[in-house]
């Protein structure tokens, strides 16, 4: 082993020739196995599952007499490496706003990498003096209305837009419409304080004449989702780009960068381009020619009539991966863990839990009858909040808008704000769809005369005519008693089916019955808003024929169904339908399936 130090290599920096060569000097001789005694001896490993090795640089590596050589390695020529980190975790946060603009910390130094030519180094603190006036009159033009008879404040509207769904707007100004197709900011109007709420960002869409804004981001800023109402007022504010140069200067823009394998074709075309294939940023000149431009993008900045609102930074250059062992398990209301020796990747980061679980400890008051998720951290910490993740493609898996936390599932509380111990699910690699199936059902022993009348309908007889038909239609809830699955995306309450949010197919069979004639099934569901209007379901039944119902739906907020059997015609003394199989009298089968979104 030689002598000589080695040098501090900052996190994720590109390995330079020069810092191997020292490695050549430090580490003079073979990494080879030794035994217990420390003999060289064959078939030795360095490190253990519990004391794993970390990171190993090295100049050469031997692959069954092959040589691996990491200067071959493509070196990613837009990256940024390391800078300024959030307070919570290892997200970049190296943009700050000040009184008249943005800040962009070089202290600890910001690391990048500009069409991967050289590695350059921002030192120090870059301030971007900068404010975007907006006159009355432009104000005017700015406004708009989001629209939709469903929005009344509900729950779910916090997420509304999000997941494929879109925004209507109306009584769109002029301003807006001149930024179709343009990443657009929105911020709601607070009517009671005078002052901005929740930033909504997303894509300005055009179609048959009607404005959308599509792909909305909600809670990527510093500001948390709101409830949203059927005529809330709306002003576009203005989004900047920003961008740092290979000498150190920032560059801002309002206009939309683009992100492409083609150049663009639209007109007047966005000012910055970056060229997928190439991997550069090319600007445009007067004449819609893009000539190559040394620059990167780092991120995006909001500003209101006077000052900037909220910025936040891109994320750093990291080995994001789809790893996720984590099945969650139920200990109790007030714990949920999972199993031992997994992994999960956070962030680029891969924590390994070797003869440990992760567990997420009910340490604080949650609201009751609520939905929760679950986030790990890329410092290994649990949380538990309210705040909605996102999927995000470039890191493989469900993020925290703001934080570098991966979302590993989601529960709902019950009516004592305790973990619901039936309704919790996981976001992990091998989620599928899933099945339940709910019955009502009595055994053989339990059935008795009382029981027997109370499934005829004798007791009706005052209702019937003389053509079978009921006077006024006999409406029945029906009974949901036994739930043969483990699935923890439903519970039955009070005959009653209560199911989270996602995207379900159903299927409910009533045992054939003698003596109906005539009847109809239907599935409702109290107080909820769904993306379609495929609720209520209804399946027909007649001359004792099985009544099914067949249907798929999406929930947007957790919902409680009820099974309703209706009956029009019937012989007096019929059966309300029963069907014994053994020495048990089943009534009704429903399959539940929740599909993987």
């Amino acid at each position: 082993m030689g002598l000589n130090p080695l040098r501090f290599i900052k996190e994720n920096l590109t390995i330079k020739p020069s810092y191997w060569n020292q490695i050549i000097y430090s580490l003079l001789g073979d990494l080879v196995g030794r035994d217990s005694s420390g003999e060289i001896a064959k078939g030795q490993r360095l490190g253990t599952p519990d004391t794993p090795w970390n990171e190993l640089w090295v100049e050469k590596i031997i692959l069954k007499n092959n040589l691996l050589d990491p200067h071959q390695k493509e070196k990613t020529k837009q990256v940024v490496y390391s800078g300024y980190t959030s307070t919570n975790s290892n997200r970049s946060d190296f943009m700050q706003i000040t009184e008249n603009g943005i800040m962009i910390k070089g202290t600890p130094p910001l690391f990048y990498s500009i069409n991967g030519i050289d590695d350059k180094t921002l030192d120090k603190d870059l301030l971007i003096d900068m404010k975007y006036t907006i006159t009355a009159e432009e104000r005017t033009s700015r406004e708009c209305t989001i629209f939709n008879i469903y929005y009344q404040g509900g729950q779910w509207t916090e997420y509304e837009g999000e997941d494929g769904t879109t925004l209507e707007l109306i009584d769109v100004g002029d301003k807006i419409k001149e930024s179709v197709n343009q990443l657009v900011s929105l911020a709601i109007e607070e009517n009671t304080t005078g002052e901005w709420g929740e930033i909504l960002t997303g894509w300005l869409k055009v179609k048959n004449e009607h404005y959308y804004l599509e792909e909305v981001k909600r809670g990527i800023f510093n500001c948390k989702r709101k409830k949203l109402f059927q005529k809330h007022k709306a002003v576009m504010l203005n989004l900047c780009s920003i961008f740092l140069s290979d000498k150190q200067q920032a560059i801002t823009s309002l206009s939309t960068p683009l992100w492409s394998i083609s150049k663009p074709s639209s007109s007047p075309p966005p000012l910055y381009w970056f060229d997928l294939v190439n991997g550069n940023w090319n600007m445009a000149n007067n004449d819609g020619l893009y000539t190559p431009i040394e620059i990167i993008f780092i991120g995006f900045a909001v500003f209101d009539f006077n000052k900037c609102l909220y910025c936040r930074s891109v994320d750093f250059s990291a080995a994001f991966s789809d790893k996720n062992d984590c099945d969650l398990l139920i200990e109790n209301n007030k714990i949920i863990s999972t199993k031992h020796n997994i992994a999960v990747s956070v962030y680029g980061q891969m924590l390994k839990f070797i003869n440990q679980r992760i567990e997420f400890i009910k340490e604080k008051t949650l609201a009751p009858t609520s939905l929760y998720f679950l986030y790990i951290s890329d410092k290994m910490q649990t949380i538990i909040t309210h705040e909605k993740p996102y999927r995000e493609d470039f890191m493989n898996g469900f993020y925290h808008p703001k934080e570098a936390w991966r979302c590993l599932g989601e529960v709902y509380t019950n009516d004592l704000g305790e973990f619901d111990l039936i309704n919790c699910s996981r976001y992990n690699n091998h989620l599928s769809d899933e099945f339940a199936y709910i019955y009502h059902e009595i055994s053989s022993t339990d059935y008795n005369e009382t029981l027997r009348k109370s499934f005829l309908l004798e007791t009706y007889a005052a209702k019937f005519n003389a053509n079978k038909k009921l006077s006024e239609p006999i409406t029945l809830t029906r009974p949901l008693n036994i739930l043969n699955s483990d699935k923890r995306f439903l519970k039955l309450d009070n005959n009653s089916i209560l199911l989270l949010c996602g995207t379900y197919e159903i299927s409910i069979q009533i045992a054939e019955g003698e003596g109906i004639e005539k009847s109809s099934l239907c599935l409702t569901a109290d107080l909820v808003d769904l993306e379609s209007s495929k609720l209520p379901l209804y399946g027909i039944s007649s001359k004792g024929v099985t009544a099914t119902l067949e249907g798929s739906f999406k929930l947007k907020a957790p919902a409680r169904l009820k099974v309703e059997q209706t009956i029009t015609e019937a012989i007096e003394g019929a059966s309300i339908a029963f069907k014994a199989s053994g020495k048990i009298f089943r009534f009704l089968t429903i399959k539940i399936t929740r599909l993987k979104d």
